[in-house]
């Protein structure tokens, strides 16, 4: 019935509880007792409270006390009490007086505590700008802000509505970002939120680490609480998305993904639908819209399926949660977010459904075709025959084909059989490739390989040398002159429609890298060349022919000026005089006959036909 309190030095209190239980719970700075009917914080006077309000006390606090009191009564003695005091104490009298503010339970004596602060803090020195704190005589900058923050949420807490009474060094304990947090799950949303707001106003050390995200903490699980309140089970959906957004709007790059997770974890599918709508994050909306198709199936045959969930698109027509996280994902550019949504769907939807979803789609189409090449060949080819898809199946066909053979050859198995099987499937890819207009030209193509192919083996047949399948038809020809098979290069010539300057140019490379210096001579005198005389002498010099077939080939060029710096640079002096002579370009002539010795043959040979011609030159 009596509990008793005796303090260290003998004195004691007593409460009379009658028949009531009681509870005390230890604090930091005190204890709570705890009764059916009351709530009592039973604590030692905080010493700076005593020092600024305990009757006869002369402490700095006490003495500014006196003097904003005297001040208030128009005394003049209030100035001599300042005076008094001095920088030091006066700076040590505020700094009480602020404690002993925050430290207090009474609203009104906060107030005058305070005012007693702010009077004295008017005559206390500046404090520097200086980054290395304050000097031991002035004033904290924020000390007087920091403790009036803390002092509006205490007495907002100790609000009868609220009930949450806390002292400051309670507050400094638990922290406000915790005392947020306890507002939450008491609901008192409106308190939590403008609390949360002031925190991202405050400094580093009194708001915290996670004052940044605080305020969209509150929101979202003042939302989460408004989804699966009973109260609203009789709104609509898009009702309770519009009061939604209108609250978050305030806090922008809030996510919208936790609420439709909580929707869905409600029931309300469609609403968790519509709340990803807002959801800007691809990465966090697709999951969720896979998770909404896979968790709205029915139990029964069809169990594990995900039956359409209607919703309007942006553009107008229908689609259903997996259709839109395929979209999503698509948006994303993400292709290991594409794969997610490409195996959910496979797994999820018929075959039929299934390829008719993701077709439509050019990159979800690429991707799984990719996959597919290189995982299932069989599953891609019997969907694109299935489709009636040729342009793709002969894509799919090529490559395996290809790659097939490359195999084989790579192995040196490429045998009559393996390029027999090749040629057969490069003409059904060709026939496929026919049956669409925008690609007659991969058609011929492939028409034109088959034929290569069929002619290299034959001359691999003939020659007995296994060096021309795999070739291109350049380099087939090329081979084919190197090795002296010239009228096989003349057939493929004529059976593949090589121009004649091609064809010359290939031929004059040929011969002179296999310095066939007799071929290329007889291949000149066959006619004149299309491409000019120039490559035959360019060809021959770069592959260090001998100077007679060099004089040969220039010789057959026209008389110019060209022709006879030609004959020079091949040290055949007397041909280049006699082009000169033809020219009648004296000027010429001399140059050529000033490199010459005029006593050396070819000298008296050029001055003999410089007596010939002598009347002749310009």
């Amino acid at each position: 019935e009596l509990l008793l309190l005796v303090g260290p030095h003998g004195s004691h209190v007593t409460w009379n509880l009658g028949e009531e239980r009681a509870v005390l719970v230890p604090e930091v700075d005190g204890m709570r007792l705890l009764t059916g009917s009351s709530h009592e914080l039973v604590r030692k006077v905080p010493q700076a409270v005593a020092d600024v309000l305990r009757v006869g006390s002369t402490a700095p606090g006490a003495q500014l006390w006196d003097a904003r009191d005297l001040y208030d009564q128009h005394s003049a003695r209030a100035d001599r009490v300042l005076r008094g005091l001095g920088a030091s104490a006066l700076v040590e009298a505020v700094q009480s007086c602020i404690e002993a503010a925050g430290l207090d339970l009474n609203v009104q004596r906060q107030k005058a505590l305070l005012q007693a602060a702010c009077f004295g803090r008017a005559f206390c020195p500046p404090s520097p700008g200086g980054a290395g704190g304050p000097e031991p005589h002035t004033l904290p900058p924020t000390l007087l802000y920091d403790t009036c923050f803390k002092l509006r949420v205490l007495n907002a807490l100790r609000e009868a509505p609220v009930g949450i009474p806390l002292t400051m060094n309670q507050l400094d304990t638990l922290t406000i970002n915790a005392v947020v947090g306890r507002l939450i799950s008491y609901h008192e949303w409106l308190l939590a939120y403008r609390i949360a707001e002031k925190l991202q106003q405050l400094p580093a050390h009194l708001a915290g680490p996670a004052a940044a995200t605080a305020q969209e903490q509150v929101l979202l699980q003042w939302a989460c609480t408004k989804i699966s309140a009973p109260s609203s089970s009789s709104l609509s959906d898009q009702e309770i998305k519009d009061q939604i957004t209108d609250k978050l709007r305030t806090c922008p790059g809030v996510r919208f993904a936790p609420l439709a997770a909580h929707a869905q974890s409600v029931g309300r599918h469609k609403l968790a639908m519509k709340l990803l709508e807002e959801e800007s994050a691809c990465a966090l909306q697709v999951p969720l819209l896979l998770s909404l198709s896979a968790g709205s199936g029915r139990g029964g045959p069809s169990a594990g399926r995900a039956p359409p969930l209607d919703k309007t698109a942006p553009g107008g027509e229908e689609e259903d949660a997996l259709s839109r996280a395929l979209r999503k994902a698509i948006e994303s550019g993400d292709t290991d977010l594409v794969y997610l949504v490409l195996f959910h769907i496979y797994k999820h939807r018929a075959l039929n459904e299934f390829w008719s979803l993701i077709s439509a789609r050019t990159l979800s189409r690429n991707l799984f075709i990719k996959y597919c090449a290189a995982k299932e060949p069989e599953l891609l080819e019997t969907l694109l025959t299935v489709h009636n898809l040729p342009v793709e199946l002969a894509d799919h066909q090529l490559r395996a084909a290809l790659t097939a053979f490359c195999k084989s050859h790579a192995l040196h198995n490429a045998g009559e059989a393996a390029l027999s099987k090749l040629c057969a499937s490069l003409a059904d890819v060709s026939s496929k490739y026919a049956t669409s207009r925008d690609h007659i030209f991969q058609s011929k193509a492939l028409a034109e390989a088959v034929q290569l192919r069929k002619e290299q083996a034959r001359l691999e047949r003939e020659t007995g040398q296994r060096l021309f399948v795999g070739l291109s038809l350049v380099d087939t020809v090329h081979t084919a002159i190197r090795l002296g098979h010239h009228k096989h290069a003349a057939s493929l010539k004529k059976m593949f429609g090589i121009s004649d300057r091609r064809f010359y140019w290939i031929k004059v490379r040929s011969l002179a890298e296999a310095r066939d210096w007799e071929a290329m001579d007889s291949f000149a005198a066959e006619r004149k060349p299309p491409i000019g005389w120039e490559p035959f002498l360019e060809a021959a010099r770069q592959h260090s022919a001998p100077r007679e077939v060099l004089a040969r080939l220039i010789s057959r060029m026209p008389d110019s000026t060209a022709k006879a710096e030609a004959f020079t640079a091949v040290d055949c002096p007397r041909e280049a005089a006699e082009v000169a002579a033809k020219l009648r370009d004296g000027d010429l002539f001399a140059r050529i006959q000033a490199l010459v010795p005029a006593t050396s043959p070819a000298g008296l040979a050029i001055a003999q036909i410089r007596e010939r011609v002598q009347s002749g030159f310009r």
